[in-house]
């Protein structure tokens, strides 16, 4: 074999850039035997194990900084390492299946109601993200996914519509200062309430998981049309009418 290779013929015998060398050796991961006065980098066949070893260590996904904690550690047992990159794999296998359950629900929410507009898929991925929020219960998702399903879309397109109308009614009347217990502002709330219920079933339980989502997440709250003193609003109406 070669006795020595210069920087570029090395990125050639690993599939490296020139630039990525460079890197490792400005980081201390990866040096060269020697350099010429003129500062050209010449690399030795133990250098190239040595590299074939962090090539091989990137691909099974560790960090440089770990690559240079193995490199370094005369202790390093494989089977550790083995043991924690499979680790890292199972959470990640878990982490794909999970979002692939999400990606399959939204596909055939949206494969239900056919012809969809860019509004109504932003629409429904967002409520979809905040169904598996973690603040709802299997059975309140199971229902709002059911319900939806059930929806076509002119009708889907009707729900949200009246969904931001009713909004929009309820911040009329608390900007105008109309008390909560007003008749008119009740008769909206008995809407919400309705609304609400024909989506998710149970509307005390969707209404707590919903109240501890929004407190935790502001900003999906206000992306919705609601802030804190319009939801504080809406909630004396509702229980105004108990």
């Amino acid at each position: 074999m070669k006795e020595t290779w210069r920087i570029g013929e090395l990125a050639k015998q690993t599939g490296l850039t020139v630039r990525t060398l460079h890197h490792y050796d400005k980081i201390g991961l990866f040096h060269p035997s020697y350099t010429t006065d003129a500062g050209h980098r010449h690399y030795s066949e133990d250098d190239l194990k040595q590299l074939h070893k962090i090539v091989l260590f990137k691909q099974l996904g560790f960090s440089l900084e770990e690559i240079s904690q193995i490199m370094k550690d005369p202790d390093f047992d494989p089977l550790d390492l083995l043991q924690l990159q499979l680790t890292r794999l199972d959470e990640e296998i878990e982490l794909r299946q999970t979002l692939r359950g999400k990606l399959t629900d939204i596909f055939q929410l949206l494969r239900s109601h056919q012809k969809v507009t860019s509004d109504q898929f932003i629409s429904t991925i967002q409520m979809m993200k905040i169904s598996y929020s973690g603040h709802f219960t299997q059975e309140q998702v199971n229902e709002m996914k059911k319900n939806l399903k059930l929806l076509k879309p002119d009708e889907l397109k009707e729900n949200e519509d009246k969904g931001q109308k009713l909004l929009a009614n309820f911040r009329m009347e608390m900007e105008k200062g109309t008390s909560a217990d007003d008749p008119v502002v009740l008769e909206l709330a008995q809407e919400w309430k309705k609304r609400i219920s024909a989506l998710f079933g149970d509307f005390q339980g969707i209404s707590r998981s919903a109240e501890r989502y929004y407190i935790e997440n502001p900003k999906q709250a206000a992306e919705f049309g609601m802030d804190a003193k319009l939801y504080q609003y809406i909630r004396t109406a509702l229980a105004r009418m108990e």
